[in-house]
């Protein structure tokens, strides 16, 4: 191979490497608002399910999510389980951006709170889909089926993919560079 060969592939390669580029969605966003539960009146610690989620707006956002201001929940019609949720598709929108729930677990909860954690897919605003941690805390005052809610959204990190990437691709020119000399 001649060196304009060997120049002319690893043009090519990295031409390709922009092409195949994952972009992920970054940042951070809180929501909160007023949450119906199909607890009796004896509290929030015994619902099993959210039958209803009225947003007051999204505040914090971060990176991508800077400047999000409203969000809208889109509970199915059995109610949101908390204790060990399936796939919601669609169940929050917010600016550009939606998000798929995709399980749930009730971790904590008392007659005047719950907690719920778990795992969704947020999609949307060219980027690519990205995983990340949702946590879920409703409070009230008193004992009743309503309370005020925050739900907390915080990415998941890559789990080195991006490092992994980068290593092949120095470890690539490395190789090319030592054949072009020899």
């Amino acid at each position: 191979m001649n060196k304009t060969t060997i120049l002319s592939v690893c043009v090519a390669l990295a031409a390709a490497a922009g092409v195949v580029k994952a972009t992920p969605i970054t940042g951070n966003l809180d929501i909160a608002g007023i949450a119906t539960f199909n607890a009796a009146p004896i509290g929030l610690g015994y619902a099993t399910t959210v039958d209803s989620l009225t947003a007051f707006g999204a505040f914090g956002g971060t990176q991508d999510f800077a400047g999000i201001s409203s969000a809208s929940f889109s509970v199915p019609g059995g109610g949101w389980n908390l204790v060990g949720s399936t796939a919601i598709p669609g169940f929050v929108t917010f600016g550009s951006f939606s998000l798929e729930l995709l399980s749930s677990t009730e971790s904590a909860g008392t007659t005047l709170y719950v907690n719920d954690a778990g795992l969704a897919i947020v999609t949307g605003g060219g980027y690519d889909p990205t995983a990340y941690q949702f946590s879920f805390t409703a409070t009230e005052p008193s004992p009743s089926t309503t309370g005020s809610f925050t739900f907390n959204l915080t990415s998941v990190p890559d789990g080195g993919t991006t490092i992994a990437l980068l290593g092949g691709a120095l470890t690539a020119v490395g190789l090319l560079r030592r054949k072009m000399l020899a």
